[in-house]
This record gives C-alpha cells, structure tokens and sequence, in this order.
C-alpha cells in the first residue's frame, strides 16, 4: 500500500510542463567550441555559441556551427505542444561575412503531419529573412541547409509568431481527481490498476498528446472502481467500547469534571447512531472509537473539594499588607491569585486543588510581620536634639555615622529585626559615648558651682557642726585633759585626725553630687 502511495505523489510533482513557447533545438553540426590551445586560437566555452543563443531574445550573441554549409544538415526546433504558427523571422549576424547561409528551406510540422516547405534562405537576399504563410498547426520548424559551402554558417536570432492552443483540461482534472483518491481499506489489486492508468495518463499529459480519448478512459474507468467498491466495515472495536460504557453508573459520574462527563455522554450517543448506520465508513467508525475510549481513560479525573482552600482564601484577605514584610506578601499575593482561579474553574481536578492549596499554605506560613521601630525611633528624635557644641568632634563623627545608618534602616521598609536591633545598639552606643569639650567644663563651672552651693554649705555647715560636737564629747569623756586659756583644747592631735575623716567623706558626697548633676 505504501508503494502504491509514494507513486501517486511522484506522478503529482510532476504534474507541470515545460513553457509552450520555449522550443528544445537540435542540430546536425557541433557548434564552435574548443581548449584554447594555441594554434586553434582564443579560447571559446560551449555555451558561448550554443544554439540555445538563437533563441534567447539578443541579436548581439549568436550559435555559430563548426562545419561547412553540408546538403541535408538540420537545424531543428521542437515545441512541447502544438501552436498555431503564421510567422517565422531568422536573422543571421552582422558580421556574418562569408559565412552567410548559401542556401536552405525552412519547414514546418503538426505532431503527426508531414513537413511542410513555407519560405527559404538565400545568401543572395541578404542577413535578415522573414517569411509569412497561413495560420499552421506546428509544433516542429526546422532550417535544412540545401548548397554546399566550405564556410562554417552562423544565426543570431530565430523568431516565432503564433497563438497559444487552448488545452483541454480534461486529462488533467481526472489526474488530479485521481490522486486525491481515499484508497485506505481498499482492494489493492483495483488500486495498482488505477495507479498504472494514472501513470500513463500522466505521461500523455506532458507529451501535449492530443488523441488522449483511450487513456481517459481508462483512468475513468480505473476511478470509478474505487469509487464504487463496497467497504468491508469492521465495527467490533466500537461496539465493545459502547458496551463497557453502558456499565458506567450516573453514581459513578458525580465526583468527576463536569468537562469529562459531558463529552463521555456525547461520545457514547454518537458512537451509537453510527453504529445504526449502513452507510458509514471505517474512517467514521475509527474516529468514533478514538472519540470514546480516550473520554473513558479520563473518568479517573475526580472533582477537587474546594471547601479548605476557600476557608485558607478568606483568612488570608483579611490580613493588613501594611503589617508585612512586602517581599513575603508580594509571594503570597501570587499563589492568593492562582488559588482564586483554581476555585472559580468548574472542571479543576482534586490534585490541582490540594496543589494549590499547599502552595498558598507555605507561602501564608513564609509571611513575616515588619519588626518594630518604635524605639529606634526615640532614639534618633534624642540624638537629633542633642547641643553639638558640647562635645568633640570625633564623638559626633561616631554619632553621626550610627544616626545615618539608623534613619535608613527606619526608612527602608524591608528592614529585618536584625537590622533594626543593631542600629538600636550602635546609636544608644553612639549617645552614651559623647564626650563633652574641656572648654565646655570651664564655663559651666560657675552655674555648676552656684547650682550646688547650698548644697555644699549645707555639707561644710555639717563639718563644722560635726567638729564641735566631737569637741565636746570628747573633752566630758576625757578626765585626764585639762581646758587650756581662751578654750582651745590640748594640742593632741585628736582633733586634726578627726577633721580630716570627716573632710575626706564631705569631699565624696559633693563628688557623687555633681556627677549625678552632669549626667
């Protein structure tokens, strides 16, 4: 069969014929041509005097032959098909010289007629020759060379005046209905028959033959038998397949795809009314068996429960997106998307679902809260307030770098906990290491100095009272020592030790006093 095949497509690609009006030429003498060794002279190619040049439209090439001017040398030109002929031209070269065409006859010839003289060359009428005769059915025209000459003979131009034979499309049409022929499941002997019929009709139609009325006829006849061949069905493969779908319950079709339910219902009703049917063809009943039993395979395909990925989707449209991290919302927004598009798709399968609902379910899990600024940002308001010009520059330069850092990672609306945390503590760091200038220390001496002034006459009151009552105590408590003139006590030494003490503790309380008062 695939033999018979391959020959009906060769015989279309070669269904086209050559151009009507471009005739093949032949001749008796070679033209001139030769190696370029040098007693022949310069060298010529084949084709710069072939005789195709005659009919080439260009007076200034020319076939030149490489013989002298013999009684009965041809030249010959064979159209593919019949025209219907009434004007011939030749024209030789001007500078044709001496080897002008003494003497020839130019004649004509249907495809299956005789020749016909219509006019003749002469050297005596000059280079250029036209020649008129009735309207002739021609296909072939030929230039027979009549007088010896030793002078090789030269043409640069031949020109054909004719009208185009309109041609039946009879052999053609039946060709082309004959390769379009359906011959699956066909006998195969009526197949070669039409085949080898087709083949010559083929021929015929590239030969231009005219009497073509028998090949028709069997090509006609050679269709017709395999137009009118009666089938052989074989219909048990959809029958079964019709059977085993009958068993299938509407219990059974309730959790599957809607899709695939209604195209299992309309495969099995036309699979049905075909096999009701005389006049169906295997084709039908093949593609009807195609039709059903893939629908079949596909009542695996159950309907997905969309209930939890609904319930996921409502949680999930009530979150604030100000309150995430964007990069983990913008991820969750896309399997949200698809997640709504799976719920509103009627047909969607169990699998479908449950993927998408995992997927929505990592991607709610992978969200993140946006940490907290909050004291990232009293710590920047605090170090935007400070005086500058109380502290040395190169505490400000720490400073102001850990506040640059810290303002763009309260700005930066992606900013982790890690970064915020760390910005906290550079800046706190940053605060806690000012150091103020000497200079700064200096003036603020006095309104330190008046500021704690009560303070400190508060504490050298307390000495001196301390001082007194030591006095005291100590003088009732001592029998042993006497009260010296004008009150002063014995010079012991006690009193001087005890002042001291009591300096040395005065002098801590004021220093703890004022640096609490700096900070």
């Amino acid at each position: 069969m695939r033999e018979e095949f391959e020959k009906i497509q060769v015989a279309k690609s070669n269904l086209m014929k050559k151009n009507g009006n471009t005739p093949d030429i032949t001749s008796s003498d070679t033209t001139y041509t030769h190696s370029g060794a040098s007693w022949q002279g310069p060298y010529f190619p084949p084709e710069k005097f072939a005789v195709e040049r005659m009919v080439d439209g260009d007076l200034s090439t020319k076939a030149w032959f490489a013989d002298n001017q013999n009684i009965g040398d041809e030249i010959l030109f064979s159209f593919p098909q019949e025209l219907n002929m009434s004007k011939i031209q030749i024209i030789q070269p001007e500078e044709v010289g001496e080897d002008m065409i003494s003497k020839a006859d130019v004649e004509v010839k249907s495809a299956n007629g005789d020749w016909i003289k219509v006019g003749e060359l002469s050297s005596s009428e000059g280079r250029d020759k036209t020649i008129y005769f009735d309207e002739t059915l021609v296909q072939y025209v030929r230039i027979v060379i009549k007088e010896d000459l030793s002078k090789w003979y030269q043409i640069a131009e031949v020109y054909f005046t004719y009208e185009q034979i309109q041609e039946s499309n009879v052999l053609k049409d039946m060709i082309l209905e004959a390769e379009k022929l359906n011959i699956e499941s066909k006998n195969k002997s009526l197949i070669s028959n039409m085949v080898d019929a087709l083949i010559e009709a083929q021929k015929a139609y590239i030969k231009n033959s005219i009497d073509t009325e028998d090949i028709e006829s069997k090509l006609r006849k050679a269709i017709d038998a395999i137009d009118n061949e009666i089938e052989e069905i074989f219909t048990e493969h959809l029958k079964l397949a019709v059977e085993e779908a009958k068993n299938i319950t509407e219990d059974e079709l309730l959790n599957i795809v809607p899709a695939v339910v209604s195209e299992f219902k309309e495969a099995l009703k036309e699979a049905e009314e075909l096999l009701a049917l005389s006049n169906v063809t295997q084709e039908q009943i093949n593609n009807s068996f195609d039709r059903l039993s893939k629908v079949m395979q596909m009542l695996s395909f159950e309907k997905g429960n969309k209930e939890t990925l609904i319930s996921l989707i409502d949680r999930i449209e009530k979150l604030n997106e100000k309150e995430y991290i964007s990069e983990t919302w913008s991820k969750l927004q896309e399997k949200l998307s698809f997640a709504i598009s799976i719920v509103k798709h009627e047909n969607v399968l169990k699998d479908d679902v449950m993927k998408s609902y995992e997927e929505l379910l990592r991607s709610f899990l992978e969200l993140r809260l946006k940490p907290s600024k909050d004291k990232l940002q009293e710590l920047i308001s605090k170090a935007e307030k400070i005086d500058k010009n109380r502290y040395t520059e190169n505490s400000l330069k720490v400073l102001d770098k850990a506040l640059e850092k810290a303002r763009g990672v309260f700005s930066n609306e992606e900013s982790i906990e890690k970064e915020i945390l760390e910005a906290n503590k550079n800046l706190e760091l940053a605060l806690n290491n000012l150091v103020e200038k000497e200079s700064s220390n200096i003036n603020n001496s006095e309104s330190e100095n008046n500021s704690n002034s009560i303070t400190e006459n508060n504490v050298n009151n307390n000495i001196n009272k301390n001082e007194n009552i030591i006095a005291s105590t100590t003088s009732k408590g001592n029998t042993s020592n006497t009260i010296s003139k004008g009150n002063k006590l014995p010079n012991t030494g006690g009193r001087s030790n005890v002042a001291a003490l009591l300096f040395a503790s005065t002098i801590t309380v004021i220093g703890s006093l004022i640096a609490k008062k700096k900070r």
